[in-house]
């Protein structure tokens, strides 16, 4: 292992911002709002992964793949739509 800057920045950027950020940031969706809305968030990894192999990386996205990522990203919605409050 050699240290040199960006070794020390890669490092520095996984444990803070992607360790603590990403816990910091599930925490106060948390506080914020109901477990069930954050949680639905999870279920947007995958197809955001693939999105972002897509534009980086030029991999290839099949139809299946595409309707699965609009599948998801409706189901998600669903969950996280905000329903007007009623007044009786």
């Amino acid at each position: 292992m050699v240290w040199n800057f960006s070794f020390v920045f890669a490092l520095a950027w996984l444990c803070l911002v992607l360790s603590l950020g990403a816990i910091s940031l599930l925490w106060y969706l948390i506080q914020r709002g109901a477990a069930a809305r954050v949680a639905s968030l999870f279920y947007l990894v995958p197809p955001v992964t693939a999105l972002e192999a897509w534009v980086l990386f030029d991999e290839t996205l099949l139809a299946l793949q595409v309707f699965g990522i609009v599948l998801t990203a409706m189901g998600v919605a669903l969950i996280n739509r905000v329903t007007p409050v009623v007044a009786r």
